[in-house]
């Protein structure tokens, strides 16, 4: 699942050129976006399901202090899938062969809360 991350800049100027904030989750790096009309946004994937701490931080610069956001709990849930077999079974004999097929149809659809 992909999602979103917004980090709002207060009081930045264009003038102070291009910084970065970078966004992490459990003191693991999630990615750096560049600081664009006050914001910083970063898309980024989680490889499972479960809850992650999410903050962002600025490492600041000679106009500005350094910064770190609070912690956004960010919780993914997995959709459920369901399996149908067509047919759902088949009678061989010995060197005989039988084709069946899966159809696998997501139930709901990840959620983020």
């Amino acid at each position: 699942m992909v999602i979103r991350c917004d980090y709002g800049v207060s009081g930045w100027r264009r003038s102070y050129g291009r910084r970065n904030v970078i966004f992490s989750a459990g003191g693991a790096t999630l990615g750096t976006a560049a600081i664009g009309g006050g914001v910083a946004t970063l898309q980024t994937s989680f490889a499972s399901a479960g809850s992650y701490s999410v903050v962002a931080s600025y490492s600041g610069d000679n106009q500005n202090a350094a910064s770190v956001s609070s912690e956004v709990t960010v919780t993914l849930t997995a959709p459920d899938f369901l399996i149908i077999a067509s047919p759902i079974s088949a009678s061989i004999t010995d060197g005989q062969t039988a084709t069946t097929t899966l159809t696998i149809t997501p139930i709901g659809v990840p959620s983020l809360s």
